[in-house]
């Protein structure tokens, strides 16, 4: 390739690597506030909750900020939920999608979606889950007495 070939090249292609450029800064300077996504502050959540062997039981949260499921969940359970006696009977934890494998849980298997509930005996051992979120009020509480029945059972996904 010749020198003015070369050139001509170059001042074409000098507007898209420019664009390429400011693109890339654009994205870069991106914050979770200025998309209007609130981070989960799992330390601050979970300062509140006590740890499974203070009452036996514990439902699991794993949940990620952007997850519209799981703001659905909060805004129609979670507020009730302690109200009721299934949140004496095991108080809600929540935690984030890339944080749950590092708490030392004992889980049958790896958690693929989000939200998912997770049942944990006093050790952190899975006892059963709830994929997804069932629906607001009693479709939620149906799961969760599916789940309980398997504790009382002295059922664990995790031998």
């Amino acid at each position: 390739m010749d020198k003015d070939a070369l050139q001509e090249l170059v001042y074409k292609a000098a507007p898209f690597v420019a664009a390429a450029v400011l693109l890339f800064v654009w994205v870069n300077s991106l914050t979770p506030e200025k998309l209007g996504i609130r981070p989960i502050d799992v330390e601050t959540a979970n300062a509140t909750v006590p740890m499974p062997a203070a009452y036996g039981l514990t439902l699991l949260m794993v949940e990620t900020e952007t997850c519209g499921w799981c703001k659905r969940f909060h805004r129609d359970v979670a507020s009730d939920y302690k109200q009721f006696s299934y949140g004496t009977r095991a108080p809600l934890r929540t935690v984030h999608l890339r944080d749950y494998d590092r708490q030392g849980y004992r889980l049958a298997r790896r958690v693929s979606a989000v939200p998912t509930f997770i049942l944990l005996d006093s050790s952190g051992t899975e006892i059963d889950r709830i994929r997804g979120y069932p629906g607001p009020g009693q479709a939620f509480y149906t799961a969760m007495d599916r789940i309980l029945r398997k504790a009382d059972a002295g059922h664990r996904a995790v031998r």
